[in-house]
């Protein structure tokens, strides 16, 4: 998650930034513009969003960005802490039974950042065919990801949404509404759990 300290600095400057960022959220009340949009310095956002998310209080942001930020952004089955590592059923504690997220978006943000020049050691360096049986463990287990919708962090849940509702800038809509050709690939938050040799090629 990408502290407002932080957000707001980078805000302020004039120099050009990349940005990488898991699941995004504000909390309550902090959806002023600063917070929502991103200044025509980021030359780059990355983003991985969950989908399987209800917690109420738990609404991410998807930032308006300006002409010629390249946005990328895609959805993950799981909860918030689930696409940082947190494997376990509800995405808090208990056996290690879902990983395949957090593995899926602990690579790309590896390959990101070592496009971007950040020189990392120990990476997972994940093959295409590794991704692919990860995407397929991921489908197979749809049942598990969709009974996430009644956990919450908060106690109480936005089951009465239907899909996770999301702010896009400053507006609230339902997670699959997010995509347009302003992201690349265009299908955004709506795209499936199916992978091919075309998926995640704007990132790598």
């Amino acid at each position: 998650m990408l502290a407002n300290a932080l957000y707001n600095d980078i805000q302020l400057r004039d120099i050009p930034v990349n940005i990488f960022v898991i699941d995004p959220v504000l909390g309550i009340s902090n959806f002023q513009d600063d917070k929502v949009k991103l200044n025509k310095n980021v030359k780059e956002y990355v983003a991985f969003y969950a989908r399987d998310e209800r917690s109420k209080g738990f609404c991410c942001v998807i930032p308006q960005t300006a002409t010629g930020t390249k946005t990328h952004i895609y959805p993950m089955p799981g909860r918030h802490g689930t696409l940082v590592g947190n494997a376990s059923a509800d995405g808090v504690s208990g056996p290690k039974t879902l990983a395949e997220p957090g593995l899926i978006v602990r690579h790309f943000a590896e390959v990101c950042l070592k496009r971007w020049g950040v020189p990392l050691n120990k990476t997972l360096n994940l093959t295409q065919a590794d991704l692919e049986n990860l995407h397929n463990v991921m489908a197979s287990a749809e049942a598990k990801y969709v009974a996430m919708h009644k956990c919450s962090y908060t106690y109480f849940t936005d089951l009465d949404k239907g899909e996770r509702y999301v702010s896009l800038g400053s507006k609230g809509v339902n997670f699959s509404a997010v995509k347009g050709t302003i992201y690349a690939p265009a299908v955004g938050l709506a795209a499936s759990l199916k992978m091919d040799k075309g998926s995640y090629q704007d990132i790598r």
